[in-house]
């Protein structure tokens, strides 16, 4: 069976890298895949083989009229644009709205109108459930973001149910947890190796260290989001939101000394980690996700944390 284009917005960031691996991987030159970022070059994605065309601006009309002249309407969609960051949306919150929401809206309108009948999958976030789920979470459980992220990642999701009325256009978010992966210049892991790297002899991170975590290793996930892509039944007979996780719970300090003790190996250190005791805005306790759906599609989840750890250090 021939694909027909495929179109991979944010491709230009950690996971839309490897999402654009993950489909090179599974279909080699057999098909037209087309990178949506801003800032993405042919050169940015030489390592993963050539694509079909780059298009280097924000999510615009122009630029969507730009990708179908070069290889005509999309027949799958993998929609990673938006805001990066919880602590950067309560800053410039703002700005992650635009980031996030405001292009989500222009390709669901523009989708709608040129190709109603593509899949898409969205990369929403765990952060849409917020606090209060002290156990795994299933795609059931009451949205209630506790960061600007995390809202507008919830806007996404219902602006793609009001487009799914106006234009019948199918859109499937799946809800990604925790990731880690060699790259990642951000968060827990990025932040321990470079305070380590000091003569310090504590490493001081903000939190309790109890807080419960389900981190999924970045290729894992690129691959699930690309098979989700693929799977007809999941959009034949909507399932609707999916997680993307393990299901198994680790604790931030658990996490924090796995991973210093993998950056021992190669570089020694003494230093200690200690916890401030308090959490940052918009960090729950506990995100932790319930992968069920996943199975119920035939589809494999990541493998947990402590998978290719000692790479990523």
């Amino acid at each position: 069976m021939s694909i027909g284009p495929i179109w991979v917005t944010g491709a230009a960031g950690f996971l839309g890298q490897h999402v654009l691996q993950a489909l090179v991987q599974r279909f080699g030159r057999g098909v037209k895949i087309l990178g949506i970022g801003r800032g993405l070059t042919s050169e940015m994605v030489k390592p993963f083989g050539p694509l079909s065309a780059v298009e280097p601006d924000s999510l615009t009309s122009a630029g969507f009229d730009r990708l179908r002249t070069a290889s005509g309407p999309p027949e799958v969609v993998l929609h990673l644009a938006a805001g990066a960051s919880v602590g950067r949306s309560f800053a410039a919150a703002d700005q992650d709205f635009r980031n996030t929401v405001s292009g989500s809206a222009a390709l669901y309108h523009w989708l709608g109108r040129h190709a109603p009948d593509a899949r898409v999958v969205l990369a929403s976030s765990a952060a849409v459930y917020g606090s209060g789920h002290p156990g795994p979470i299933s795609e059931t459980a009451e949205r209630n973001p506790s960061s600007p992220y995390g809202w507008h990642k919830k806007m996404v999701e219902d602006l793609a149910m009001c487009e799914r009325q106006v234009s019948g256009l199918r859109v499937l978010p799946a809800r990604i947890f925790s990731v880690y992966g060699v790259g990642l210049r951000k968060q827990l892991f990025w932040d321990l190796a470079l305070k380590s790297a000091g003569t310090s002899p504590s490493v001081k991170l903000m939190g309790t260290g109890a807080e419960q975590r389900d981190w999924c290793l970045v290729e894992d996930v690129a691959q699930t989001l690309v098979d989700l892509a693929f799977c007809e039944i999941a959009f034949e007979n909507p399932i609707g939101p999916v997680n993307i996780g393990s299901g198994r719970a680790v604790t931030v300090g658990e996490a924090s000394r796995r991973f210093l003790e993998c950056l021992t190996c190669s570089k020694p250190t003494r230093a200690r980690i200690q916890f401030s005791g308090l959490r940052p805005a918009g960090d729950p306790a506990s995100l932790v996700s319930d992968p069920t759906r996943l199975g119920v599609l035939g589809l494999t989840k990541p493998r947990p944390f402590p998978a290719d750890l000692q790479r990523c250090a």
